[in-house]
């Protein structure tokens, strides 16, 4: 029941908005959930320097806010009327909304650091700085995950860390209509701005998650009809509402950054309109600092300065800012950004718009793999069409802003004023931030904002087409579907937490087995493979509530941070089951170690444990040709992808490895084992196909699949449609036994 408070707190303050000036129930809405947010931030940021945040102090916190709110509330408003589109969107969050209850955070970024800071957070009762093997848990903007806290000090889990994602989905599509609203559209056309909100293929995927690129972009959205109110009516009000706005989608994510200067244009626009408004547009400034501030200073606390960077961020020294910033860094990633969003299901045209795009470059003397404008170890493509998060085009809404943007220059007005400031603020980013194959989710806001411009110039039945295009995104989300073997309505939820990474769910669910028989509840971490390690916080969380966690011989400048925890008795170790070398690095602690394929559990009561080879039978299918020999060895073609069974009498553990070959590169091949993904080989020019992946194997027959995102070609002088080649396979135990071979 602790859950709920947070949302009657909102409900009273709704109610007490009623007694503000405000001239819609939208903006009634926004005032109320931009006070909330505020509240929930300046009760982190009060009660973290004493180590208080806490299920008893956070719900009387919640508790005392409803009741001043309600005590003040004016329950009136006027009645909206739906059109058609509402309801079309609200079927569409229905589902977002369902599938949001149903997952625990999955996605790789989720697992990394939003979900395992909150869970820090909550542990330490506060916010301070930590040792911690991934910086970004310490070093980027937390506004959304201030909000996750909150649910999971009161709900004791991470059942409803994805929820501000989904509530601000949709805030996101409320104001997107008020927005379509402010720019002439009329009821029917601003439900249709409500509409290709809510279908946006991106934000479907992403609503339901525990990231937060949904929660920046509903308050870049909120801040935009802000500043709209105060230009109709110029209240320090509305101001400092557009403070708050403008500051928690600041807090929230720091790609608000390149809307910051079409905010400024517009508060010169009004200050020449209302000169004598410049104090109450100077409040709202302050306000949107004083937001950040904390956050601010605890950046300074760590990295010197009053920024996040610093070179021991996560990706081998790459850099999100551009090494240069030019008119052709401009061009570049302009082409290269908007390249994201013309994939189709169709590889043929897929490839034709890369080739296209390439040239275009070319043309203007810019490589598209400029390592000055790319993120390292990445090579430009127009991928393959996904419904993951990550990679998801939004095409039809792409292909509706190149229409409707130009026309909403010539019409001048506040129309003209949107287009510039979508424009403006998309220039800002493609100047700022090097490229990234996965920057479809940094685009989030760039098309929430065009919707409103859409909708109110182009014909209304696109917004129907959106929401038919939407709707298997919705049921077939790659991360959290709805449907099928997968589907979070029936799998475990134990398997959804490794839908990012099935690799590690059956030796971190042996470990989570290992850790609460040995008694112990001071658990160490170390991460030497990845930092995938809070599925297996999570678990033994749920089956230990009195265990406690802490990272441990942290390797970056993060170790000098006290950990506010007591020493460990035991230690859990991602990468230690196959490197026993490291194993005498925890001899102090614990004499006992157990070994799950790449993972090691050192405890103070358990004997070593080993496991030996499995045999098994590899058999190819139908789709690959027959075996061919050279001085390398054997290999096998395939057409397209191929299938392989694997049989063997055992389960447990094994290592699975090979080496591809295509003939047409770039190239991305998924590997599924059993029909989950185990891995993503991108092959580049350079790039030799080698993989390997850990997996588990069933009794009986296993299956391991090879997905080729390009069509297969015939080589001159043979008539074989190729795709992909596959030599070397072997499939080893976790010490390294030989199970079987290709």
């Amino acid at each position: 029941m602790f859950i709920l408070l947070p949302l009657a707190a909102w409900v009273a303050l709704f109610g007490a908005a009623g007694r503000l000036p405000l001239e819609s129930l939208r903006l009634r809405v926004f005032a109320a959930s931009a006070i909330w947010t505020l509240c929930a931030v300046a009760a982190v940021e009060a009660l973290s320097p004493f180590a208080a945040i806490g299920r008893i102090q956070v719900a009387i916190f919640w508790v005392l806010i409803a009741a001043v709110a309600w005590k003040h509330a004016d329950w009136r408003w006027e009645r909206p009327k739906l059109e058609w589109p509402w309801l079309a969107a609200g079927a569409l969050a229905a589902l977002v909304g369902l599938a949001s209850l149903a997952s625990p955070p999955n996605t790789v970024d989720a697992i990394v650091y939003h979900a395992p800071r909150v869970f820090f957070w909550a542990q330490h009762g506060s916010v301070a700085h930590y040792p911690a093997y991934s910086l970004t848990q310490l070093l980027l903007t937390p506004g959304a995950e201030f909000l996750s806290l909150h649910f999971h000090v009161l709900s004791g889990s991470d059942r409803f860390m994805p929820l501000p994602q989904f509530l601000f989905y949709l805030h996101a599509i409320a104001a997107a209509s008020l927005l379509a609203k402010y720019l002439g559209a009329n009821p029917a056309r601003q439900a249709v701005a409500a509409l290709l909100a809510a279908s946006i293929p991106e934000g479907v995927l992403q609503a339901s998650g525990a990231k937060n690129d949904f929660v920046a972009a509903a308050w870049i959205l909120i801040a935009a009809c802000f500043v709209f109110a105060f230009r109709e009516r110029p209240r320090l009000l509305f101001a400092l509402l557009t403070g708050a706005a403008a500051g928690l989608a600041l807090l929230a994510k720091s790609t608000a950054i390149p809307w910051l200067p079409a905010l400024a244009v517009a508060a010169a626009a009004i200050l020449r309109r209302h000169p004598e408004r410049w104090r109450a547009l100077a409040a709202a400034a302050a306000l949107a600092i004083s937001i950040n501030a904390p956050t601010i200073l605890r950046y300074r606390q760590f990295t010197g300065h009053f920024f996040a960077a610093t070179p021991e961020m996560p990706g081998g020294g790459c850099q999100f800012v551009n090494g240069s910033i030019t008119p052709g860094t401009f061009f570049s990633n302009a082409i290269r950004n908007a390249a994201l969003h013309v994939s189709t299901p169709a590889e043929d045209w897929n490839r034709f718009a890369e080739q296209t795009a390439v040239q275009l470059l070319n043309a203007a003397g810019q490589s598209p793999n400029d390592p000055q404008t790319t993120w390292c170890a990445t090579t430009f493509s127009v991928p393959p069409f996904s419904f993951d998060e990550i990679r998801a085009p939004n095409t039809l809404h792409f292909a509706l802003l190149l229409i409707a943007v130009p026309i909403a220059l010539r019409r001048g007005g506040p129309m003209r004023y949107a287009a510039l400031a979508l424009l403006s603020a998309a220039a800002v980013f493609c100047l700022l931030l090097q490229w990234q194959p996965w920057h479809t989710r940094l685009h989030l806001a760039f098309f929430v904002f065009g919707t409103p411009i859409a909708a109110a110039l182009l014909p209304a039945w696109l917004g129907a087409a959106a929401f038919i295009l939407a709707l298997p995104f919705a049921f077939d989300n790659e991360m959290r579907p709805l449907l099928g073997q997968r589907s979070v309505l029936t799998a475990p939820r134990e398997a959804v937490y490794y839908y990012g990474r099935q690799m590690h769910q059956h030796p971190f669910q042996q470990a989570v087995e290992a850790l609460k028989n040995s008694g112990c509840t001071r658990i160490g971490i170390a991460n030497l493979l990845d930092h995938y390690d809070y599925p297996l916080v999570a678990q033994l969380k749920a089956a230990v509530p009195a265990a406690e966690f802490q990272y441990i011989q942290v390797p970056n400048s993060s170790k000098r941070f006290p950990s506010p925890m007591p020493p460990p008795c035991a230690v859990f170790c991602s990468g230690c089951g196959t490197q026993p070398d490291t194993w005498q690095r925890f001899s102090g602690i614990a004499k006992g170690i157990s070994v799950f394929a790449h993972a090691a559990v050192f405890t103070p009561n358990l004997p070593e444990l080993r496991a030996s080879a499995t045999p098994c039978r590899i058999e190819f299918d139908d789709r690959w040709y027959p075996p061919e020999f050279g001085p390398a060895g054997s290999w096998r073609w395939s057409t397209k992808g191929g299938r392989l069974r694997l049989s063997t009498g055992t389960a447990g553990p094994i290592q699975v490895s090979a080496r591809l070959m295509s003939l047409r590169r770039p190239n991305q091949v998924r590997v599924l084992w059993n029909g989950w993904p185990a891995a993503m080989i991108e092959m580049g020019p350079e790039h030799s196909g080698a993989f390997q992946f850990e997996a588990a194997t069933v009794a009986g027959e296993n299956t391991f699949e090879i997905v080729t995102a390009v069509e297969p070609v015939s080589p001159p002088n043979d008539p074989r449609r190729l795709g992909v080649g596959l030599t070397g396979l072997e499939v080893t135990d976790h010490e390294g036994a030989l199970a079987c071979k290709q």
